[in-house]
């Protein structure tokens, strides 16, 4: 069955921060605060706005400021503390384990960012798996 059928949508060709941020250098600096942001064209989320709740307590949220900053401070505490994507985009494979915390999709950013590979773990994962 297909849903939507008439429902069309260009899809940019960027990559997902990118998108969901503008164009800033995520890695190499996180005292990018003094610098004018270029929003992204494609995200109509305003920096004030919401992007992530913590769902024991909806009034605790991640605005599309705070996941920046913290993707750009992840990012960089990654990169140079634990050298992920230093010798290359994909190379490097960081596990989180998490459950259910509200900042999950800003650590996969900021994975995604230092240009490792983000792979999510199970808090009841066995060392097999």
């Amino acid at each position: 069955m297909i849903y939507n059928k008439d429902n069309k949508a260009d899809i940019p060709s960027l990559d997902l921060l990118t998108f969901l941020f503008g164009e800033l250098p995520l890695v190499l600096t996180i005292e990018v605060e003094t610098k004018i942001i270029e929003e992204s064209e494609h995200c109509t989320a305003k920096e004030d706005t919401p992007l992530h709740a913590e769902a024991d307590d909806p009034s605790k949220v991640i605005t599309k400021s705070q996941a920046r900053t913290l993707t750009r401070q992840i990012a960089h505490f990654l990169r140079h503390e634990y050298g992920i994507g230093r010798n290359g985009p994909g190379k490097d494979v960081v596990a989180a384990v998490s459950t259910g915390q509200f900042v999950l999709p800003c650590i996969f950013y900021g994975v995604v960012a230092a240009e490792g590979v983000y792979s999510a773990a199970s808090p009841g994962a066995t060392v097999e798996e």
